[in-house]
């Protein structure tokens, strides 16, 4: 009986401290989140967005109450987001690279790692074309985790010195 007893006390005990330690891992996770200078996000299965960090705030110019609930596209003003239906309906938006990871993720539930994409927005009534570089993780029973990076002045001249000869060479 004695047995019995140390093995539910170490059980209990053992249970207990895997939830602290949970709890501290969270507090640590929320703060490495909040914190990074990079664009980060929770999206939900509908797309929606559930939270963002500090740097999508400040970078996108949105408080984090008025960005809750909108869909990726109108988070980063996507121009097809303002055509037609909007946001995930636009018949364009079957090419998007956001959409296209967020879902991939979710029907996969397999993580996407420094996949370079480019998105157009409207930035003050004028369409601006951005080179990103982003990654998207699914974790148990939980949304999807993004972070984007916007890619360095130099690569997106590469990136355009690359189109170019490819547009040359097939002329």
């Amino acid at each position: 009986m004695e047995k019995t007893e140390q093995l539910s006390q170490n059980s209990t005990e053992y249970e207990t401290s895997r939830q602290k330690n949970l709890s501290e891992d969270m507090k640590l996770f929320y703060s490495i989140f909040e914190n990074a200078p990079l664009v980060m996000m929770v999206v939900n299965r509908e797309g929606k967005i559930e939270n963002i960090n500090h740097t999508t705030s400040e970078v996108l110019g949105i408080q984090k109450k008025h960005s809750l609930g909108l869909l990726g596209g109108e988070l980063f003003s996507c121009v097809n987001s303002f055509e037609d239906e909007g946001c995930g309906k636009n018949p364009n938006c079957g090419d998007c690279p956001v959409r296209t990871i967020v879902m991939h993720t979710f029907r996969t539930s397999k993580n996407v790692y420094k996949k370079e994409g480019e998105l157009t927005i409207r930035v003050n009534n004028q369409l601006s074309k951005r080179f990103y570089c982003y990654g998207s993780a699914e974790g148990h029973e939980c949304p999807d985790f993004q972070v984007w990076d916007e890619v360095n002045p130099r690569r997106f001249l590469d990136i355009h010195l690359k189109n170019l000869k490819s547009s040359l060479f097939s002329i």
